[in-house]
């Protein structure tokens, strides 16, 4: 038997709406919601935007395949998607609409988008799904007369994986009683960067770290094999809402398995340190989840969310400040401030990443783009994390000693070896510094 897929009732609406008003060749989209060892929940349908093509005389226009369609351009909005979903959340496949006439090319075509998809928005993640995690994807085709809808699922762990047969069902609120998940995360890191490109290698190397931390949940220790929604179970008020959680990490001493602590000398052409408070939020599903569940959700939203400013920072550095490059300069920048935005009819919160030159506007025209939704100011939040601005200290020595003082206000030093890493309501987006060296 294949797997269950609970779907919110807006879906079939979002997929109406497109067979309706079908004045295309075809219609391509992503799915996203949530993984469970029984059974899969999918929130949100999002269509390809449109891409702008060449003026073509109406004349000499040819019949129109399937094959002709622009997997890099599908495969790139998956990836742009993917690092505006918080934790827990994840693109679980992809939709094809298409007329009769194409629906036997469709499936061969769906077949090659699932597997790209999932290639293009699992490459940029730090750590990948561990084996015990769900790897099946879902292909959903809809005909653009019938209505009639046929899904099937691949296993992208294999590449020869042959379609499954998926039961494929709508329902009223599938997301509205998922608990929320939130953290605090003070964050100092120092990075080498070898030669002039992006190495993750030093990421790696903190997640592997985070992915060891201990945690409290609401100020205590819980059975990593319990279900987290276990305490509020004899409440049966409790289950017709959603459930916030808050989580501290706890980080323990960097050792290796003889109690001795790991250090290691890398050269390396620059150096960056990210320092500052990021703030992460999770959901996961109300089927049984257990604790290990949702803290590995909130810990893979700290990972993205610092990896995605790492890279953004790099391809705003590096684009644009070729000129500040210098023998021992230091530099400081203001790493993207996270901000939240309710971008579907349920209270499931999204995320977008801004510079200190963008406003709302410029978040509206990308969630407009990547989520074909229009967002109203008051579904934004601003405020779960302040950025502050970081002076710039043109004294390398002096600056090796200070430059990573550039946290602003409410944030207290943690001096202690296991730092509890804080929960907090004011926050601070991080700020990046740099180090140049001499060859």
């Amino acid at each position: 038997m294949g797997r269950s897929y609970f779907v919110e009732e807006s879906i079939q609406n979002y997929l109406l709406s497109l067979s309706n008003n079908f004045n295309q060749k075809h219609v391509t989209g992503i799915l996203i919601g949530q993984t469970s060892t029984a059974r899969d929940f999918i929130i949100q349908a999002i269509q390809t935007p449109p891409k702008e093509e060449p003026f073509q005389n109406p004349s000499k226009k040819k019949g129109f395949h399937l094959d002709e369609t622009d997997e890099e351009w599908i495969t790139e909005h998956a990836r742009q998607v993917s690092r505006m979903l918080t934790g827990g959340l994840a693109i679980l496949g992809v939709f094809l609409i298409v007329p009769p006439t194409l629906s036997k090319e469709a499936s061969n075509m769906l077949r090659r988008l699932v597997f790209a998809v999932d290639t293009s928005v699992t490459r940029w993640k730090v750590v990948k799904l561990s084996e015990e995690e769900v790897y099946d994807r879902v292909t959903v085709q809809m005909c653009s007369e019938t209505k009639k809808v046929n899904c099937r699922t691949f296993d992208v762990k294999d590449p020869l994986s042959s379609p499954k047969p998926a039961d494929w069902k709508y329902q009223n609120g599938v997301s509205s009683t998922w608990p929320l998940l939130q953290c605090n995360v003070e964050v100092d890191l120092r990075l080498p960067v070898i030669a002039s490109f992006v190495e993750q290698n030093g990421l790696k190397n903190w997640a592997l770290k985070m992915e060891k931390c201990y945690y409290l949940i609401n100020g205590q220790m819980r059975d990593p094999d319990k279900e987290i929604l276990e305490v509020h179970k004899k409440n049966s008020r409790a289950s017709a809402h959603r459930e916030c959680f808050s989580i501290q990490l706890l980080v323990p001493l960097m050792q290796d398995d003889q109690g001795d602590c790991m250090a290691m000398v890398q050269e390396c052409s620059k150096n960056i340190i990210l320092k500052g408070v990021v703030h992460c939020k999770a959901y996961i599903h109300s089927n049984k989840p257990t604790v290990a569940d949702a803290v590995r959700a909130l810990k893979r939203d700290l990972l993205d969310t610092i990896s995605i400013r790492y890279e953004m920072l790099f391809e705003d550095v590096f684009s644009s400040n070729e000129d500040e490059r210098g023998k021992g300069q230091k530099i400081d920048h203001a790493l993207p401030q996270r901000v939240f935005v309710q971008a579907s009819s349920s209270d499931i919160l999204s995320c977008d990443y801004i510079f200190r030159d963008e406003t709302f506007i410029e978040v509206k025209e990308r969630f407009k783009e990547m989520f074909d939704c229009e967002v109203s100011e008051d579904k934004v939040d601003l405020l779960q994390e302040t950025v502050s601005v970081p002076a710039v200290c043109p004294d390398v020595e002096i600056c090796q000693e200070h430059s990573s003082m550039v946290l602003g206000k409410n944030v207290e030093k943690q001096k202690t070896a296991g730092v509890a890493l804080a929960i907090g309501v004011a926050l601070l987006a991080l700020a990046a510094s740099f180090f140049y060296f001499s060859d």
